[in-house]
């Protein structure tokens, strides 16, 4: 109990600590975030926000249409501002038209960056969909806004164009430290770009490839179309998306040294990695239930918002798998359990409440951001 609130208060301090910066440095008080169309960045984007809300700021988060009815924000001090009902379920579309849900369970890694650039063109072509939307335009005017922060994974880096066509100064947040779009100083020492093949110990090889892969990043728009800036804010001195975002008043990385490498970072990087973790809410409905006439503990299981269907073979082996052990599972997934009273399956799961339940003995995931912290946490 005593870590608990030890890391808890670590956290609120570093949180509060990187917005007490922010709010000198910008003088803000109402403020907009802007994270990407997809369930996990808004979920983390409305944690921080909820800390700055509780600083006595007026925030808002946009989120599109085809996420409201999840209702994502579950801070209700946080505003949310609807948009993008032409988008669509983007998020569906994208993961349908690139496949990547059965590229995850295929293995398929060599063509990872392939299917990247896809996701970021699709995200492109959402952008230009966005900042043409005269409706929301004029409804974040009439907000008037003393800040953005904006969601600083590579495809959505189109989006700073939103605060420099509106004059408003933005931060930068993103879910690993961008040493290029932050502009630090190439190190050899830390891999660039998160990536499960690189460490801080690489080979000369992989270290050249490193290098060249970093100039490329700050030297051409691979993930997005600085041709929105002129498009966009034709007002407004040109300036390329790698250098518009260099203005940001603050980067914000949700990252922390203990899951990362040593990196190198300039004075206005802030870290806040375990934003999503939290103190433990009561848990409510069947999932209480559950939880509660389990004799031998839980295994929560859950491989992300984005892969809620799993190929037959796949489920029917990991079905197979924890039907044999002494543990009942809740398992967030997009199946129909064969075994309700041992196995529970839903679309939906109070994840870090499960993870912070006592009965809970293992968390089996597929490594994500959130998930991760939460894990350390509870």
């Amino acid at each position: 109990m005593q870590d608990i609130q030890i890391h808890s208060v670590r956290k609120l301090l570093m949180i509060t600590a990187t917005f007490l910066t922010l709010t000198v440095a910008t003088n803000a008080k109402t403020v907009v975030f802007f994270p990407p169309p997809s369930t996990s960045y808004i979920v983390y984007h409305t944690n921080v926000a909820g800390e700055l809300t509780s600083m006595g700021h007026d925030v808002w988060i946009c989120v599109p249409h085809f996420l409201i009815s999840k209702d994502l924000v579950k801070d209700k001090s946080v505003k949310v501002l609807e948009y993008g009902e032409y988008l669509g379920d983007l998020e569906t579309k994208i993961f349908r038209n690139t496949k990547m849900a059965s590229k995850f369970w295929d293995k398929d890694y060599a063509i990872e960056p392939v299917t990247f650039y896809y996701y970021a063109a699709e995200f492109t072509k959402a952008a230009h969909e966005i900042l043409s939307d005269k409706s929301f335009l004029n409804t974040l005017r009439a907000l008037k806004p003393d800040l953005f922060v904006i969601e600083s994974i590579p495809f959505n880096v189109n989006m700073v164009v939103l605060p420099y066509m509106l004059d408003v100064p933005f931060a930068l947040i993103g879910t690993f430290h961008d040493v290029a779009l932050s502009r630090v100083p190439f190190s050899v020492v830390a891999p660039y770009f998160p990536d499960d093949k690189l460490s801080d110990k690489m080979s000369f090889v992989q270290r050249l490839q490193n290098f060249v892969f970093y100039i490329i990043q700050i030297s051409f728009d691979l993930f997005y179309d600085s041709n929105l800036v002129t498009k966009f804010a034709p007002h407004k001195p040109y300036k390329s998306l790698n250098d518009l975002a260099a203005t940001a008043e603050i980067f914000i990385a949700e990252v922390d040294h203990i899951l990362d490498y040593p990196r190198s970072m300039l004075p206005n990087t802030k870290l806040i990695g375990g934003s999503s973790a939290s103190p433990v809410k009561p848990l409510v409905g069947d999932f209480k239930k559950f939880v509660d006439q389990s004799k031998r503990g839980i295994i929560v299981v859950s491989f992300g918002g984005h892969v809620m269907s799993i190929p037959q073979t796949i489920a029917s082996k990991l079905l197979s798998a924890f039907q044999q052990l002494d543990l009942d599972v809740v398992w967030r997934v997009n199946i129909t359990s064969p075994d309700p009273s041992r196995i529970m399956t839903s679309k939906w799961i109070p994840q870090n409440d499960l993870l912070g339940h006592e009965k809970t003995k293992l968390f089996i995931s597929h490594c994500g951001k959130n998930g991760q912290y939460e894990a350390l946490y509870h």
